[in-house]
């Protein structure tokens, strides 16, 4: 029986998480780049010839850019994380707001996509309205549990 912490309460080293894993945030980010982005890039270009005219650039613009911008910023993380370790966790707090805000602009994007093709092909519709969904849990829940978990942020 451990007296002292009866006592005097859990040491810090008993209070903090005995190891952190970055591996779970790795994976995440990897498959985020090479599965889930090539499948919202298709699912865009099934829906293009189903948006609105007036709305069909807007909206495809905004959806690329903030594609691309989020894959880049993943792409500069993995590079840290193999190239130099050591800025890893420096690089990850930097961008973990630009990568937040560009999945809430690619989510955003989805449901308005979306909606405007309900109409015309609604399962299609329904699909990238369920990805959308999967973007939301995503940065709500899935990044700051893996970034926590890969270095011990409170986000």
């Amino acid at each position: 029986m451990d007296l002292e912490n009866l006592e005097h309460g859990p040491t810090e080293q008993m209070v903090t998480a005995p190891a952190v894993s970055r591996r779970w945030w790795f994976i995440h980010h990897v498959a985020t780049m090479f599965v889930t982005t090539p499948g919202v890039i298709y699912l865009l270009i099934a829906a293009g010839p189903a948006i609105p005219s007036y709305f069909r650039m807007p909206l495809i613009f905004l959806q690329v850019f903030a594609v691309a911008l989020n894959w880049s910023l993943r792409f500069v993380l993995l590079n840290a994380a193999l190239g130099n370790p050591n800025t890893l966790a420096g690089e990850a707090r930097r961008l973990r707001p630009w990568i937040k805000w560009t999945g809430w602009v690619i989510t955003l994007g989805l449901i308005a996509t979306a909606f405007s093709i309900a109409s015309t092909k609604d399962m299609l519709a329904a699909i990238i309205a369920s990805v959308a969904m999967g973007g939301v849990v995503s940065v709500l829940f899935l990044e700051p549990a893996t970034a926590r978990a890969a270095f011990g942020d409170s986000d």
